[in-house]
């Protein structure tokens, strides 16, 4: 039977919205020597009958994947693509 996975935060950093943004320390129960360290931004939700987080967002799991999203961003604020007090829709694309 494969091993529970743990996920400890190592570090939270400040919510975008309504997602978190944390770094994820992972590894197998009873073997914290085995890790792998990961940024997560995940949806947070309070609503009655759940409090947590969601499937909603995305992990990067590699020094290269948080490198390629530092310079979308770089970028996005180089060229301001995105206009500052610009409402957050409330429908998300698909």
């Amino acid at each position: 039977m494969p091993r529970k996975i743990i996920s400890e935060t190592v570090m939270e950093f400040p919510s975008i919205g309504r997602y978190r943004v944390r770094l994820l320390r992972r590894f197998p129960d009873g073997d914290d020597h085995n890790f792998r360290t990961l940024l997560d931004v995940r949806e947070y939700v309070e609503r009655t009958g759940f409090v947590g987080y969601t499937f909603q967002g995305i992990r990067l799991t590699t020094l290269d994947q948080v490198r390629t999203l530092r310079d979308v961003l770089d970028e996005i604020a180089r060229t301001g693509c995105i206009v500052e007090g610009q409402p957050e829709s409330s429908t998300s694309a698909k």
